[in-house]
């Protein structure tokens, strides 16, 4: 536009070129300049991950649940667990899209249901620790890798 403080929000990440063109009062006296831009959103989003949880059937912290900040940022999430051993129990990968076409605008956050305290062949997992992998792709194209440990108490 023709303003002298042109200002432009990025709701999402990405890679942009941006341009801008200044001229004096004939337009066939102009100036361009361009440049390509990286806008990384990653400091919106936030992962609330429990350090326990109780899959005992009293209806109270009975799943691992993560709570995600900026799901909107997000193309996909792929949450795996793992036992002491390193054999993996659970594996989850979320349509992010899907999810925040769910959830209320207003409330900026998505729980998801990671694990239920079951085996990948339906057993119920031991009491103990166990490892989790937390891989998310933003849209600006970015891989994130979390790490981190969950109990799991009866």
């Amino acid at each position: 536009n023709a303003s002298f403080n042109t200002q432009h929000f990025f709701t999402q990440g990405g890679v942009f070129e941006v341009c801008l063109i200044a001229y004096n009062n004939q337009p066939q006296c102009a100036d361009t300049v361009c440049k390509t831009i990286f806008i990384d959103h990653n400091e919106e989003i936030s992962l609330l991950i429990p350090n326990v949880f109780t899959p005992n059937g009293d209806n109270e912290n009975d799943n691992f649940v993560i709570q995600l900040i900026g799901a909107e940022l997000l193309e996909s999430l792929e949450v795996k667990v793992f036992n002491r051993w390193g054999q993996e129990v659970s594996s989850s990968r979320f349509d992010v899209q899907s999810l925040v076409s769910e959830i209320p605008a207003s409330s900026g956050m998505t729980e998801l249901v990671v694990w239920n305290g079951t085996t990948t062949t339906g057993k119920k997992a031991s009491e103990g620790t166990y490892f989790y992998v937390i891989s998310y792709t933003t849209k600006a194209g970015e891989t994130v890798v979390e790490k981190g440990t969950v109990s799991l108490l009866m």
